[in-house]
Formats: structure tokens, sequence, C-alpha cells
């Protein structure tokens, strides 16, 4: 298991907060001069899908990779 450097999880935090992102996958690089997002990507369809069908995927996907997380824990 790696575990993530404080510092990046701050700026990816900072970074998906300063574009409005509630759940957003960023790829970041480390240079010299620090941590850079390179590219965003966001689950726009996902959220239409679920306010057309009104079924949570989001929240039901997200519930299974933790519920497997705190299995593998135990």
């Amino acid at each position: 298991n790696r575990r993530v450097p404080e510092k990046l999880k701050e700026f990816a935090e900072k970074a998906a907060e300063s574009i409005g992102a509630e759940l957003d996958v960023l790829d970041i690089v480390k240079t010299k001069k620090g941590y850079v997002v390179i590219e965003h990507n966001s689950t726009p369809k996902a959220r239409a899908v679920e306010r057309i069908n009104e079924f949570a995927i989001i929240k039901k996907l997200f519930g299974k990779v933790i519920d497997k997380y705190l299995k593998d824990k135990k």
C-alpha cells in the first residue's frame, strides 16, 4: 500500500474545489515547481442520467467501492 502525500491530497482538494467539482478525477503531475493539474474528468453524464432516471449511480458505485475497501481492511 502506498500512501498519498498530504500535500498532494490538499492540492487535489483545492483544485477540485476551485472548479466547483463534487466528484472529479484529476490527472496531476509533480514538477520542479510543485503539483500541476493536466486534466480533469468530471461526471456530467452520470449526473444527467441520475436526474432523468432518479437513480443514484455515483452514490451506488462509491458505496460498493467503500464497502469493498472496508471488507478488505478486516
